[in-house]
């Protein structure tokens, strides 16, 4: 139960300034951009996703069997019964999903991948209020084969990055949890002492401590602290699904059907905006113990990067039909999988991720696998009861947060200083008089008039050059209170960039536990098409 109250505003995407102009023209749902997509996030978009739906590659016996195999072989002692339910249902001819994916990350990385589950859990609970007839589940897909080890080896807690020592180069969900145990436990002594501390801990032990690879330990985790709303956790490193998209996989390799088709879309994006994901010639890894390497086309024959292995297309088809979980789709492929095993009607991305799915539509109509609703997903700053305080103190607004520091502090010192000099109405008189001058003496010689108007340029340099002087003193005076404002901008926008994207779920569960996630259930709503700023107030 979360005992904090917390005030929710918008504001367009626009007026943040942090978003591509691509992304912006999604969301007023440009005519430009209609063609690469077939369905928005609106309701009544969905409810055409819904009765035009049709996958002929979904087995949903399979898929339901397949999940709750995976559970199992997780080691998870108790599933939550909404978890069970929602994947028995998958087996129901009246039953889709919304989706959202992401690549295993250190107690869930950044705090964005958390509101992007979050985001799906709350279209499900809103789709099975508006559509009764139906029901929907929450799922995450877990990119476990993803091999970029560096982009999550680490974790950033309070203002310091801790680092998982490790010398592995596999696929992620395959990566052992050897030497998490130490960082676990220096991250542990930042926890402090409040009541949820205790609980944090166990629930990182619980989950990491008792697991073989970071793919099991992701499941249990999102599992603790997402179970209970019912999200499904789906891995996509598995066997049996592969087995349904081979076809793909082997047109992949026999006629580059993703560069041809994308690299289209991607012509005809790139009149107005820049190219997110470019595809390769061939769009497969291949998959061994310890590496994930791609596959490119030399002359005849098929080269895995980096190894001794090659195939000749004859070899090649054979071990796509006998082995297709040794290969793996990349980012511009994944979607295609994911949609052919899943009947999923909406898709919750990212930024990033709506617009690389722009380029797919041709991709999935060629293989007859249907393309989902793109919603982008909610997008968040959260504004804790000591910084609250602060920008009421300096009375910034929730638009004036994404103003720039200098922005800010000039409108503070604007407002604060009580020894107000107003230059601009001194610079008007002296100019009018100036120009009445010069008008008098131009009678005298013409050439005249040029040397007023020089005098009046060196005048207002003298006046904005004082000006500046005073706004420096002035501020030496305020010194403590700028020095507050430049902490608050930095604490909403670390380094820069938004904070869903710098800072973790930790300091937030530390301050509310679950009741953390209820608070963004309760204010998230993907069918807004506006950024949030959650504040606490009490």
């Amino acid at each position: 139960m979360l005992h904090s109250i917390f005030s929710k505003s918008l504001i367009s995407y626009r007026k943040t300034l942090k978003f591509d102009e691509l992304i912006l023209d999604f969301l007023k749902e440009s005519d430009f951009l209609k063609k690469f997509y077939d369905f928005t996030g609106s309701t009544k978009d969905i409810k055409r996703r819904i009765e035009t739906y049709q996958n002929p590659r979904l087995d949903r016996l399979l898929l339901k069997n397949t999940i709750a195999e995976q559970y199992q072989k997780s080691g998870i002692k108790s599933i939550p019964n909404l978890v069970s339910q929602n994947i028995n249902s998958l087996e129901n001819g009246n039953t889709f999903t919304v989706c959202a994916g992401h690549q295993l990350n250190i107690f869930s990385g950044p705090l964005y991948v958390i509101f992007k589950l979050i985001s799906t859990i709350s279209l499900s609970k809103n789709l099975n209020s508006l559509f009764p007839s139906n029901h929907f589940v929450p799922v995450y897909w877990m990119a476990t084969e993803d091999h970029d080890i560096n982009e999550i080896d680490s974790v950033n807690l309070f203002g310091k990055k801790y680092e998982w020592e490790h010398s592995w180069k596999g696929i992620s969900g395959n990566m052992p949890i050897q030497g998490l145990e130490s960082l676990i436990n220096n991250i542990k002594n930042t926890f402090g002492n409040s009541k949820y501390a205790t609980e944090l801990f166990e629930l990182i032990e619980q989950s990491y401590l008792t697991s073989q690879t970071l793919g099991e330990a992701t499941r249990k985790w999102i599992n603790a602290l997402l179970g209970d709303y019912g999200l499904v956790i789906i891995d996509g490193h598995e066997m049996v699904f592969k087995s349904r998209v081979k076809d793909i996989f082997l047109d992949e390799v026999k006629n580059q059907t993703t560069k041809k088709l994308v690299d289209n879309s991607i012509s005809q994006l790139s009149e107005k905006y820049n190219a997110q994901a470019k595809p390769r010639e061939i769009n497969l890894f291949y998959l061994g113990k310890d590496y994930r390497e791609r596959l490119v086309k030399e002359d005849n024959r098929f080269q895995v990067l980096n190894t001794d292995i090659t195939f000749s297309l004859n070899q090649l088809t054979d071990e796509i039909s006998n082995f297709p979980d040794r290969f793996s789709p990349n980012v511009l492929l994944r979607p295609l999988y994911q949609e052919s095993i899943l009947p999923n009607v909406a898709f919750l991305g990212g930024p990033a991720e709506i617009a690389y799915w722009l380029e797919l539509k041709d991709l999935f109509n060629n293989y007859h696998v249907p393309f989902p609703a793109l919603i982008l997903r909610n997008c968040a700053t959260i504004i804790n009861k000591s910084t609250n305080d602060k920008l009421s103190k300096f009375s910034i607004s929730d638009k004036e947060i994404f103003l720039s520091t200098d922005e800010l502090i000039k409108n503070f010192m604007l407002n604060s200083t009580e020894e107000k000099i107003d230059f601009n109405i001194s610079l008007d008189r002296i100019s009018i008089e100036l120009s009445n001058i010069g008008h008098e003496v131009s009678k005298i010689d013409a050439t005249l008039n040029a040397f007023v108007e020089g005098e009046k340029q060196k005048i207002k340099s003298s006046f904005l050059s004082l000006e500046e002087k005073i706004l420096r003193v002035q501020k030496k005076k305020k010194e403590s209170e700028l020095n507050q404002i430049r902490k608050i901008k930095d604490l909403l926008f670390p380094n820069g960039g938004l904070q869903e994207r710098e800072e973790t779920l930790i300091p937030h569960f530390l301050n509310h536990g679950k009741g953390f996630f209820d608070m963004l259930l309760e204010n998230f709503d993907p069918f807004e098409k506006e950024f949030m700023i959650l504040k606490e107030v009490e």
